[in-house]
């Protein structure tokens, strides 16, 4: 059951990232919370390094934007954007994606 819904997360992730509402890596992301528009969701690796994974929860803290930390491998989370690099960190801009991809992340944990 777990590896159904790590599959589907992972997939409307990869979804979404062809649709072009994904921004990828852990600065990215950080300077896309300051926008006029910010994220609808962002997405953490729990595999990140903690410093990582404490800034960004912290800059959503602070601009009020959902942010979950996921039990997802750096390299699964890259391979999901199509990106051959580890990413620790992915912003979601489509409020439609964001709840479909927040639904699964919930069933994953």
């Amino acid at each position: 059951m777990k590896n159904d819904a790590k599959k589907s997360l992972l997939g409307m992730i990869g979804l979404c990232r062809r649709s072009g509402g994904v921004i990828c890596g852990s600065d990215l992301v950080c300077t896309d919370l300051g926008t006029k528009r910010p994220p609808a969701l962002v997405l953490v690796s729990e595999h990140a390094s903690s410093a990582t994974v404490d800034r960004i929860t912290r800059k959503c803290f602070h601009y009020g934007v959902k942010c979950l930390v996921l039990p997802i491998d750096t390299d699964e989370l890259g391979h999901a954007v199509g990106k051959l690099s580890m990413i620790a960190a992915i912003a979601i801009k489509n409020d439609a994606f964001s709840k479909r991809i927040e639904e699964l992340a919930n069933e994953l944990n």
